[in-house]
């Protein structure tokens, strides 16, 4: 039987790649002015995506505090390291054209994500490191307790599934949160 986390896996797959492409590494080490487009960017999804997402389920049902688990606040500590002000983070563009967060399967989705990007964070962090450049605190994430939290919220997707949870559209969910971001960061849109 295919868990819900192996079927997000394979759902979003395709996406992944794509998202990786479009997020160039190679880019992000070279060029300090694209990695902080890519920051800005990045920002401008997530907060208001984590705003709407913190609130949009029980998470304490499946043993997960979503709010200890922004990264809206690691972005904003990343651009202040490229002497962006408080006040132009704040001007910064917000994403209006989120994913839908309207159910639990939704959140659980779109959770998968953002919490599956802290792994290739870490990815990202070692290539900036090689590179003789600074980690930056965003891909770091949870730093050395990223597997933790990952296994804490592969344990949360086994209980919303357990409790009859909406693995379709947990899928769905992911699916257009990829999306929703792809079109976001697009380097046409800037």
């Amino acid at each position: 039987m295919k868990t819900l986390a192996t079927a997000l896996r394979q759902a979003t797959a395709v996406h992944h790649r794509a998202m990786e492409a479009k997020i160039d590494i190679a880019q992000i080490v070279a060029d300090p002015q694209r990695c902080q487009s890519i920051l800005a960017s990045l920002l401008g999804f997530y907060e208001p995506l984590e705003k709407q997402l913190i609130t949009a389920a029980n998470w304490r049902e499946w043993g997960i505090q979503m709010a200890a688990r922004s990264k809206t606040r690691w972005l904003e500590e990343d651009l202040r390291t490229f002497e962006l002000s408080p006040d132009a983070i704040a001007a910064l563009p917000r994403c209006g054209a989120l994913p839908s967060i309207d159910s639990p399967a939704a959140a659980i989705g779109c959770a998968y994500v953002l919490e599956g990007a802290t792994l290739g964070g870490r990815q990202i962090t070692q290539i900036l490191k090689n590179a003789g450049r600074p980690p930056l605190r965003f891909f770091e994430s949870y730093g050395d307790a990223v597997g933790e939290n990952w296994l804490a919220f592969l344990r949360a997707l086994e209980l919303f599934e357990r409790r009859g949870g909406d693995v379709e559209g947990a899928c769905e969910a992911a699916i257009a949160t990829f999306a929703s971001l792809s079109i976001w960061i697009d380097p046409c849109r800037e």
